[in-house]
Parts: structure tokens; C-alpha cells; sequence
């Protein structure tokens, strides 16, 4: 988890190659055509839950399998130890999409899977975290966080969706083999796509919306795929502003 954050947090995002063909704007709609370039793709499939259980539950396996869950996966960072204990710093996420640092005294030192008590520093109530000693590989991070989206008769999401992150350019011709078995690495051709843009933390109904307005701004004539759509994310949770979200018509 550890390396999930700090790879998120302190490595370089880079952003999925693409270069911009056209750029149109209709009933104050702005959208872009654009030329995305193919490669590998580290990708989970959900089935069975809504959109926005799905796509967060996604989201997170990926940024674990870039952040070192790829072969082995540090636990903790040690700040500060003696005799007695042994003080580390541990970031988590909650439902909301917030994170939370919290500052830790441990009176035990974890060994494989196992599940230790948590006593946090300077509040009452304690956690367990499940750790693993084990360190893999850092990839860095890519953007955006792209969840392939399939629409129902009423424009609503099936209970369906692929999750997949464009592997750094660095590892995309020996991609490290994910430890979580539902990941799988992808060959995908190039495409072309029809992207709009908007703010905030997106959701099913927000992309459901942009969808239909990027729908209407195209008109008949633009000719792109109506079984699904993608759904794009770029930001990670904690950042409350200037946060950017695409939905991404691939042209047929």
C-alpha cells in the first residue's frame, strides 16, 4: 500500500501519448478529435457492482500493481525506532476518496501476510492493517485512469467495466508481471476518439451527462462506437480542485 501511495504521490505522471486532429465546439460543448497511441495496458474487469464501486475497486488494484505490487511490496516506512518500538508513517484511503496520514507506534514486527493491530499515536480507537515485507518494483504513474463503460437502453451503465492504466513508457516492453491475478496486461492498437472535457469528482451520473452532451455536439454525421464508451479520470483523490475528467467516443 505504501508503495501505491508514494508512487502515486511523489513519481512524475505521464500522460497517455495522443496528438489532437480537430477541436469543435457546439451548444457550448467543446470537444476534441484525437489520435491516442497504442501500447500495453494493465487492465481489471468488474462485473456485478455499480459503476462507481467498480471503477473505484479498479482504480485501486491498478495503482497498486504500478506502485510495486508487481512482484514484491514494501509495508511500511520506519521514521523513527528503538528497543521498545518502532514508529512508521501510514497513509490510507477511505470511502469518501480522502486520505488520511496517520502517524504509528508498532510493538510488533510484521511477517508476511500476517494481519498486525495498529495503535495510532494520538487517537484512541486502533486499526489492522494487512502487511506483506516483501518490495517490488516502483513503475511510476500514467494518466489517465480509463474505464471502459457499457450503457444500457435508458443511457444508465451495465453492471460491467474494464479498468486499465497505460503502462510508463519505461516498462512497456517488459511489463512486470502483476501479483493480483485479475490484472491483465493488454496489447491494444491505436484509435481515434472524440474526447470532452469537465471538473469535479465525476461519477455515473456525470459521465452518463457529459456523454449525452458530447452526443448531441457531434450530431448524426460523426460515426463512433455506441456499445461502450470510456470513461477517463486524471487526478488522484486529494486533489479537491482544477481536477480534470474525459468521456472518450472511439471513432469507428
Amino acid at each position: 500500500m505504501l508503495g501505491m501511495v508514494k508512487n502515486s504521490l511523489l513519481s512524475t505522471v505521464e500522460a497517455w501519448p495522443y496528438r489532437v486532429l480537430s477541436k469543435g465546439e457546439k451548444e457550448q460543448v467543446s470537444y476534441e478529435e484525437r489520435a491516442c497511441e497504442g501500447g500495453r495496458f494493465a487492465a481489471v474487469e468488474l462485473v456485478g457492482k455499480s459503476f462507481d464501486e467498480a471503477s473505484k475497486e479498479g482504480a485501486v488494484k491498478l495503482l497498486k500493481y504500478v506502485g510495486g505490487s508487481n512482484d514484491k511490496e514494501q509495508c511500511f516506512q520506519v521514521i523513527a525506532s528503538n528497543s521498545h518500538f518502532t514508529k512508521r508513517y501510514w497513509y490510507s484511503l477511505y470511502g469518501n476518496g480522502t486520505w488520511m496520514q496517520w502517524e504509528m507506534a508498532f510493538t510488533a514486527e510484521c511477517f508476511g501476510k500476517k494481519m498486525i493491530t495498529v495503535a495510532v499515536v494520538e487517537k484512541v480507537s486502533s486499526i489492522s492493517i494487512p502487511c506483506d515485507t516483501n518490495t517490488g518494483v516502483g513503475m511510476g504513474m500514467t494518466a489517465p485512469v480509463s474505464i471502459t463503460a457499457f450503457p444500457a437502453e435508458d443511457g444508465s451503465f451495465q453492471q460491467k467495466v474494464k479498468v486499465s492504466l497505460r503502462i510508463p513508457s519505461q516498462f512497456q516492453d517488459n511489463p512486470p508481471c502483476p501479483t493480483d491475478e485479475s490484472i491483465k496486461i493488454e496489447e491494444r492498437k491505436g484509435m481515434t476518439i472524440y474526447s470532452t472535457q469537465f471538473g469535479g469528482y465525476a461519477k455515473e451520473t456525470d459521465y452518463v451527462n457529459y456523454a449525452a452532451k458530447l452526443k448531441a455536439a457531434l450530431g448524426s454525421e460523426a460515426a463512433y462506437r455506441k456499445d461502450f464508451y470510456l470513461c477517463n479520470g486524471y487526478d488522484p483523490p486529494m486533489k479537491p480542485y482544477g481536477r480534470r475528467n474525459e468521456v472518450w467516443f472511439v471513432k469507428e
